[in-house]
């Protein structure tokens, strides 16, 4: 499995397509407009998706294999967009506060236009589309390969319930980093925050990456401690041995019958396996679960503490 790869690069619109929810079926009726990421109209990855023929796809029609290879795809690449845009909100948040705009924002949030971003069914339908593309297919392709319908079953029951997750969550972040969007166009300092937001990811880029490098170097010097004190702790114990057992020479020839048996090398607290924690690759300071949650509790806060403001100064309701 070759997950690192940055596949956000051709999915980065999972979470960012809109459904048609008007009109009959066999006659689809214009989009209905809804809110729209002023973030993705550079991203070259929106096009890629927009050309996806994804809307034909029979999700359930499909083996259990390319379903549950779907959905392992799905859970992953909405996970790296989710974190991307986890990221932008965190940074709009700063930016709001910065600017102190948070409270006029929370005021014109009943002016933002419905939101259809597409169903998790259809979602699905998308991920069966990236798998026939060389992305898809060089990513997942050989995933899940020999296994037998009743693994694959539970294979589909998890990663069903961990991409429906992941999908709802992104959407969220994405709903709400796209109406913060909106407003800055509204207020003309969208391109402001975008050259703000640059450097200000770079910083927390390089922070998070001195302070991934220090704990790297700490673990490996308490590694190399341990190491160490293992070293002296046995030659310790060898040396211990071979005392005892000149003792025990000593006192056989002496005809002094020793009964009490040398340890050989006690094998106590000195000689325990503290075990090889692994320190994974660093990547971006935002790709960590910890982290989404952490931004996901910081936006409500913000959001109600904006609306408190607002209200006890009375500013706009919704």
């Amino acid at each position: 499995m070759k997950r690192f790869v940055p596949i956000t690069l051709l999915a980065a619109g999972f979470a960012g397509v809109y459904s048609n929810r008007a009109g009959a079926a066999d006659q689809p009726a214009a989009p209905t407009p809804g809110i729209v990421n002023p973030f993705d109209k550079d991203d070259p990855a929106m096009q890629k998706l927009q050309a996806l023929d994804w809307k034909g796809v029979n999700f359930d029609e499909k083996d259990m294999r390319t379903k549950c290879v779907s959905l392992l795809a799905l859970n992953t690449v909405v996970s790296r967009i989710g974190s991307k845009s986890d990221a932008r909100l965190d940074l709009l948040i700063d930016y709001f506060n910065e600017q102190k705009i948070g409270e006029d924002y929370a005021g014109h949030l009943s002016d933002v236009p419905d939101q259809h971003p597409i169903s998790y069914e259809d979602a699905k339908k998308v991920a069966v589309a990236f798998l026939s593309t060389p992305m898809g297919t060089d990513k997942f392709g050989d995933d899940l390969e020999g296994c037998d319908d009743n693994t694959l079953r539970a294979y589909q029951r998890l990663y069903d319930k961990s991409a429906r997750a992941s999908y709802e969550q992104t959407i969220a972040s994405r709903l709400q980093v796209a109406s913060m969007g909106m407003y800055l166009q509204k207020l003309g300092k969208f391109d402001e925050f975008t050259k703000w937001a640059i450097v200000e990811r770079q910083k927390r880029q390089d922070a998070y990456s001195k302070e991934t490098a220090q704990k790297r170097e700490q673990y490996v010097a308490a590694q190399q401690a341990e190491k160490e004190a293992r070293t002296v702790a046995y030659a310790q114990s060898q040396a211990k041995a071979a005392a005892d057992q000149e003792i025990a020479a000593k006192q056989m020839e002496a005809g002094i019958e020793y009964q009490e048996q040398s340890g050989g090398g006690s094998s106590g607290g000195s000689d325990q396996w503290y075990g090889d924690n692994y320190w994974p690759w660093t990547g971006a300071y935002y790709s960590s679960n910890a982290y989404r949650g952490a931004v996901a509790d910081r936006a409500r806060n913000a959001y109600s503490n904006w609306n408190g403001a607002r209200r006890a100064g009375g500013g706009r309701r919704r």
